[in-house]
């Protein structure tokens, strides 16, 4: 994930729904790999707080996911 991409868009506003579009490229990942990714870019990405509050709770579901496929495998 680029770094200035999303300040970018919630500046310009050119997607309304952030939560909506994180949970579309987030939530359609299930493995340890994305996860790790996003958890790479969180600590080190220098995000708005409102929008690392988003990625977090988008984060969630991709971290329970990575658990209970991992546990049935």
């Amino acid at each position: 994930m680029p770094t200035s991409r999303p300040p970018r868009i919630k500046q310009q506003r050119k997607i309304f729904f952030t939560l909506a579009w994180l949970n579309a490229f987030i939530g359609g990942q299930q493995t340890v790999e994305a996860d790790q990714v996003v958890r790479e870019w969180l600590a080190t990405a220098n995000i708005d707080a409102g929008v690392r509050l988003k990625v977090l709770q988008v984060v969630d579901d991709l971290d329970r996911t990575v658990k209970i496929r991992a546990q049935f495998r």
